[in-house]
C-alpha cells in the first residue's frame, strides 16, 4: 500500500456529516498522540509492560487523522514527507545536534518547505504564497504576513 492508497482507504470510513475535516483531524491527532503518550507513561512510571500492538494501533489512528487533514488540503503523504525532509535538511545539515535545534532559522526552514511543495517557487516567495493551492485563500494572509515579518 502506498500513501495515496492509504488515504483512499481512510476516506471510506470518513463520515459526511458536514464536520470540519481540518478541525476534526487536528483534534483527533491530539487525542491519539495523548493515548500514545499514555501508553509510554504507564510503561515508564507505573511498571506496566509496553504493549507494542497498542502502540501500532495508536500510530495507525494518528495516520488516519493525518490522512483526513491531507485529503482536505489536497496533498499526498509523499508531498508531506518531501517538505518535512527539506526542512530537516536545512535545520540539521548533517545530524541532529542540540545547537542546531536551538539555533533554528525558521524563515529559511519555511522557504525550504515552500520550495518542496512547489518547485521553482523561490522567486515568488515574497509575492505569492505557494501554499494557497493547498490551504485556500483563507490562510494566504497568515503565511504571507509571517514571511514578510520574518523577511
Amino acid at each position: 500500500m502506498n500513501g495515496q492508497e492509504y488515504i483512499k482507504a481512510c476516506l471510506r470510513t470518513l463520515s459526511n456529516q458536514g464536520n470540519d475535516d481540518l478541525l476534526h483531524g487536528a483534534m483527533g491527532c491530539c487525542t491519539e498522540a495523548g493515548e500514545l503518550l499514555d501508553a509510554l507513561k504507564k510503561e515508564r512510571f507505573y511498571d506496566k509492560s509496553l504493549d507494542d500492538r497498542n502502540l501500532i494501533e495508536e500510530l495507525g489512528d494518528l495516520c488516519w487523522y493525518i490522512s483526513i487533514i491531507m485529503n482536505r488540503l489536497g496533498v499526498s503523504w509523499e508531498e508531506v514527507w518531501e517538505a518535512n525532509i527539506a526542512k530537516l535538511i536545512v535545520r540539521y545539515p548533517t545530524v541532529w545536534t542540540q545547537q542546531d535545534a536551538l539555533d533554528r532559522d525558521t524563515k529559511i526552514e519555511l522557504e525550504a518547505v515552500y520550495n518542496a511543495c512547489e518547485p521553482n517557487s523561490h522567486e515568488k516567495l515574497t509575492t505569492v504564497n505557494p501554499f494557497t493551492k493547498y490551504l485556500g485563500e483563507k490562510m494566504t494572509d497568515v503565511f504571507c504576513s509571517e514571511k514578510e515579518t520574518n523577511g
